[in-house]
């Protein structure tokens, strides 16, 4: 009797916890918009911008006022807001999701600093998506989320 119910317990585990739905690229089609309760992780110059990210069912993207942390690690460089094009596509790695953004254009870069490749996580709020990226260190927690709109 106790076999069973431990194989229930377990079963129900793993159907609570290893079946999360993976987002189809449909779900990703859209436009992305930070949401408000993101802008406070970002510094003040940054919390009124537009940043938005449009993901065309073709695989093209464009993106306006991005923080620049979403695609540079050096300082000066994050300091800034970002804009630019390119192509987008959904990976999978350890059973979690991201939207690889392939930057082809970016405003007032370098011709050699593209292409340039960053990644979005993505997780579902209840049944909706959510793109998310981690502000500083992925310890904190920190998440700056972006809804579809």
């Amino acid at each position: 009797m106790s076999r069973f119910i431990m194989i229930i317990l377990l079963s129900g585990i793993c159907t609570f916890g290893c079946n999360r739905a993976k987002v189809t690229t449909g779900e990703l089609a859209g436009t992305w918009v930070l949401t408000d309760a993101s802008r406070i992780h970002l510094p003040r110059d940054f919390q009124k911008a537009s940043s938005k990210i449009t993901l065309e069912a073709n695989g093209s993207f464009v993106a306006t006022e991005l923080p620049g942390e979403i695609l540079y690690v050096t300082p000066e460089r994050r300091d800034r807001l970002v804009s630019g094009r390119g192509i987008w596509k959904v990976n999978s790695q350890g059973g979690a999701q991201q939207v690889k953004l392939e930057f082809h254009e970016i405003a007032e870069a370098r011709e050699d600093a593209v292409p340039f490749t960053t990644e979005l996580r993505v997780s579902r709020a209840g049944s909706v998506p959510v793109l998310f990226y981690y502000h500083g260190d992925e310890d904190v927690g920190l998440r700056v989320k972006f809804e579809k709109r």
